[in-house]
């Protein structure tokens, strides 16, 4: 209430009040209708003596006025400052041990004011010193203006007490229509018209709306404050902690221990303790624990630029809690189109369609899809793991250990780089390995395991293929060596042997050949022997020898340009011939034909089973040729030379015939028996066989 408004009407009081005195002082002059009943002849307001203050005034039984221009009114009545009205019993605007009160009524049975410029309206209403507020600000005002201030020199109108104990209504107040015009109930009705609050709580933080601090912050409910500005808590034991900060909800939190700016907490019990996120749900939770390391990639993200860090500064969204104790479903979730759109679960489906996983494993290495550790590798499976970059594991327990490499099936493990591993177990264990298979392992760079436990162990690194062409110029090197670096391919193990079936003729000269290939070249050509380990042979090694050939069990072509064939035929000279059973061609130029026939010199040959070349006369002459006067008797013209050899049909226990030859033309062909009995012809000679006679085999003509 205004000064204005309060002087004028203490003015209408006044005037009401001197009305009721003065008419009735007239009507006792005429009617007798103003009386005064005291048994107190001496009171102290007896004869008016109350009224001590200039202009003042003063009836009733101890009444004083003792201030300018007061009025006194009633048995007790009191007025301690100037232009004060107190009317009624006790009523008092000032009390005996007071300053003056000035400017202020009290109408009521033991009504009192104790400030100036107020008023106090019925029996035992007050106005205390201390009912007074300083720097106050009144609530529900929309600014922050002077007038929002309390001031105690504009006074104050009771109608009962501060306390609480006396109050009264107002009653017959129209509907106010200036902004400080009272409202009635129906007013303020209509203002919060389909909005209830029901609390039995009279003593909490809020129960006078003192829960709103912060500027122009809102506090809804029993306990619920916003002490920070903009604030808005709505729901018993809602708290905003920070400024622009939303808790909606009973118990529901933002900024639990610090300030939290711009977060909002939705459901009983909510907790946004992070900036600028959003707990929603009853019991969810954000806390500053939950913000990622710097530099974490979101899954599944295809770069790893600044979009992919969990920024701190942006928040987050909590349906429930960090640690899964409490999870929701979030339903409803139209299909995303931009990238940054939450995806629903159709979509999901849509994008891993004919792919499925089972376990029944939450703890593994994997389960939180952090198996892939290397820069733009993959990890799919319970417990795979890459750490690899660009590297791939697939299957329980994969491993694809490094860069490229690539691991599928349980427990497949790639151990080098560019190593592709395929089965159950299965292993590559040096760089650009392939293994392909259950138990398949390699152990050699480059090498292929292909099947079910094949391995590339114990073979020679070094080993030279079967069959080709030696380079003269190096003698142990040859020109299609294996090399160590390129690996192996490796259908089986030591134990374990397949076909390759289904393979097409090769056409290159280092396409593998099928089986109907080599048996194009090797038609109308057979060995058939026992299998023997063992034996020299056994897998194409008995042509030792440099551009030798060895053909059957145990044969071996020992000497340069050698050929023996047969089992057990040796060709030990260079440019010799063993052929049959056991046949030897011992020296260079050799030639043994049938089964143990051995050539045991130089250029000689034994032909025949069992023939041998040993034991003859190298130095012998020709028989019947003419020798030459003064010549030794082994120096004949015609002389076997000891480097041509001989040609043996037998030995000295064998002879054999020499059917079916031609006759001789030539000094050196062969002759046949009939050509010797012409010559012979006309010539007998009869004699006793006797190996004793000097002449016996034609050694008489000895000069």
């Amino acid at each position: 209430m205004d000064y204005l408004t309060l002087r004028t009407f203490k003015r209408t009081l006044l005037s009401l009040a001197i009305a009721s005195c003065l008419s009735p002082i007239s009507a006792l002059a005429t009617n007798n209708y103003l009386g005064v009943n005291t048994n107190h002849p001496s009171d102290s307001n007896y004869q008016g003596r109350g009224a001590t203050g200039t202009d003042a005034i003063t009836l009733g039984k101890s009444a004083k006025a003792e201030n300018e221009a007061s009025i006194s009114i009633g048995p007790s009545a009191l007025t301690k400052g100037s232009n004060s009205l107190a009317i009624g019993r006790s009523a008092r605007v000032g009390s005996s041990s007071s300053l003056a009160i000035n400017n202020s009524v009290a109408i009521g049975y033991n009504s009192s004011v104790n400030i100036n410029n107020s008023i106090a309206l019925g029996y035992n209403s007050s106005i205390k010193v201390s009912d007074v507020l300083s720097n106050k600000r009144s609530y529900f005002l929309e600014n922050h203006s002077s007038d929002n201030l309390n001031d105690s020199g504009q006074g104050i109108v009771s109608v009962g007490t501060s306390d609480g104990n006396i109050k009264r209504r107002i009653i017959g107040v129209a509907g106010g229509y200036n902004d400080y015009d009272a409202a009635n109930v129906k007013q303020v009705k209509s203002a919060v018209r389909y909005i209830s609050i029901q609390s039995d709580n009279t003593g909490d933080l809020n129960y006078d709306g003192k829960g709103a601090t912060g500027l122009d912050a809102i506090a809804i409910g029993k306990r619920a404050s916003s002490v920070a500005r903009e604030g808005l808590s709505f729901g018993v034991g809602a708290r905003t902690n920070g400024e622009s900060s939303i808790a909606i909800g009973s118990g529901a939190l933002v900024g639990e221990t610090t300030t939290t700016h711009r977060s909002i907490a939705f459901g009983q019990n909510a907790k946004a303790n992070l900036q600028n996120s959003l707990a929603l749900g009853y019991n969810s939770v954000v806390q500053t624990a939950d913000v990622l390391a710097a530099n974490t990639h979101s899954y599944f993200l295809e770069n790893h630029g600044s979009d992919v860090l969990n920024d701190s500064g942006q928040g987050i969204v909590s349906f429930g809690t960090a640690n899964g104790s409490i999870k929701r479903r979030l339903i409803g979730v139209a299909g995303g189109y931009n990238d940054y759109d939450a995806a629903n679960v159709k979509q999901v489906k849509s994008a891993v369609r004919y792919i499925s996983f089972k376990s029944d494993n939450t703890g593994d290495a994997n389960y939180y899809r952090n198996g892939a550790t290397g820069a733009d590798s993959i990890a799919i499976g319970k417990g795979a793991s890459s750490a690899g970059g660009e590297s791939l594991s697939f299957g329980i327990d994969a491993q694809a250990k490094e860069q490229g490499s690539l691991a599928i099936g349980r427990s497949a493990i790639s151990h080098k780089q560019y190593g592709l591993t395929l089965g159950y177990q299965a292993a590559t264990r040096e760089v650009e390995g392939v293994a392909l298979g259950r138990g398949a392992a390699t152990h050699n760079q480059k090498s292929i395991a292909l099947g079910s436990d094949s391995q590339d162990q114990n073979y020679n690194q070094n080993s030279r293929g079967a069959f080709l062409n030696h380079n003269p110029s190096k003698i142990n090197q040859y020109t299609e060596n294996n090399d160590k670096n390129n690996g192996v391919l490796s259908i089986g193990n030591n134990s374990l042997k397949r076909r390759i079936i289904h393979l097409a003729a090769g056409s290159d000269n280092t396409d593998a050949v099928n089986v109907e290939q080599l048996t194009y070249a090797t038609r109308y050509y057979g060995v058939n022997t026992p299998v023997d380990t063992n034996n020299p042979n056994y897998r194409g090694k008995g042509a030792s020898g440099e551009y030798a050939i060895a053909i059957g069990s145990a044969a071996q072509g020992k000497g340069r340009f050698s050929l023996a064939v047969g089992d057990n035929a040796i060709a030990m000279g260079e440019k010799s011939v063993a052929l049959g059973y056991g046949a030897q061609a011992k020296l260079n130029g050799g030639v043994a034909i049938g089964d143990y026939a051995i050539a045991s010199n130089a250029n000689s040959v034994a032909l025949g089973r069992n023939s041998v070349d040993e034991s003859y006369n190298q130095n012998t002459r020709a028989i019947f040729l003419n020798a030459k006067a003064g010549i030794e008797n082994d120096q004949s013209e015609a002389n076997a030379d000891i480097t041509n050899g001989v040609v043996s049909i037998g030995h000295h226990g064998l002879r054999r015939r020499i059917v079916h030859v031609a006759g001789g033309a030539g000094d050196y062909d062969a002759a046949n028996i009939r050509q010797l009995t012409y010559a012979t012809r006309y010539y007998g000679v009869n004699s006793h066989v006797e190996p004793n006679n000097a002449n016996y085999r034609g050694k008489g003509a000895s000069g």
